[in-house]
């Protein structure tokens, strides 16, 4: 896993922290994982966000860990 500062842009890390703003809006929700799916309008990085941390994944972890919300939007970008 990358350095916190190495995953997104300022403005999603800043986000993610302080729940600003600029925190990306939660797409999918995992039952499973206790996890949120969530997507940086403006650097498009793909965060897990979980009860203690929140880390960037790329968007093959988003479809694999998130399926529901990729048959519900097959064009969603990945």
């Amino acid at each position: 896993m990358a350095e916190w500062y190495d995953q997104g842009c300022e403005a999603c890390r800043a986000g993610i922290l302080a729940g600003s703003p600029t925190t990306p809006l939660p797409l999918a929700v995992s039952l499973e994982a206790h996890a949120q799916l969530r997507r940086c309008d403006l650097c498009e990085a793909w965060w897990i966000e979980n009860e203690r941390e929140a880390h960037v994944i790329s968007g093959d972890e988003a479809r694999v860990g998130f399926p529901k919300h990729f048959r519900q939007h097959p064009n969603a970008p990945a």
